[in-house]
């Protein structure tokens, strides 16, 4: 509530005084480093401690959002960009969490997310490898062709092509029940990005 009303500092205070009663939270350690990251206040050693507390608690769905949010925020251009490098490394030790690595909704979002974080990096190929990890982990036409999209809109259009047609590998596969629009939309929309991303590979 503080934060909504951009009382940034009340809200960090409070989440720190917070993150002293509860230290085992997931949840209010990592929305403290995102209101850091907000404010363009974290340090590697905002990031480090987070990832060290975070590399021996308990898997909180509720925090899936907040990495998400985490990654909204460092990939943006007004980010320092050490911040990317230091979320990948938070990343790696939440994937050296039992706990957190056990729970698939969290291993393809991290897939996904590393994959965002080398693409903002500017590192298509290792981008590539990891959009690569999380397609067949999503295995959801819908997912992997925003995938595309972004590879696209980075200029990564061999890798986009190609998670393209994994796309439509996907789609083949993926009941119609688990669709969001008809089959025939996907369809076109795989055969539309094929020849937008073919021409601007010409370019």
């Amino acid at each position: 509530m503080l934060v909504t009303h951009g009382r940034f500092e009340e809200g960090k205070a409070y989440l720190e005084a917070a993150i002293e009663r509860h230290p085992e939270s997931t949840l209010l350690n990592l929305n403290l480093l995102l209101l850091k990251v907000n404010m363009l206040q974290a340090s590697a050693d905002d990031f480090d401690a987070t990832g060290r507390r975070l590399a021996q608690q308990v898997f909180d769905a509720q925090a899936i959002m907040a990495i998400r949010m985490i990654v909204d925020k460092v990939t943006a251009p007004v980010s320092p960009m050490f911040y990317r490098d230091e979320t990948l490394r938070l990343l790696d030790a939440l994937d050296g969490n039992a706990a957190f690595a056990r729970f698939h909704e969290y291993k393809r979002l991290s897939a996904y997310l590393k994959g965002r974080l080398y693409l903002a990096k500017a590192e298509p190929v290792t981008a590539c490898q990891h959009y690569a990890q999380a397609v067949p982990l999503y295995a959801n036409v819908e997912a992997v062709m925003m995938m595309v999209a972004e590879l696209a809109s980075a200029s990564v259009f061999d890798c986009a092509l190609d998670t393209l047609t994994l796309a439509e590998k996907i789609l083949e596969t993926q009941k119609d029940r688990s669709l969001h629009r008809p089959r025939q939309s996907y369809e076109s929309e795989i055969k539309r990005l094929r020849e937008i991303i073919d021409q601007e590979k010409r370019k």
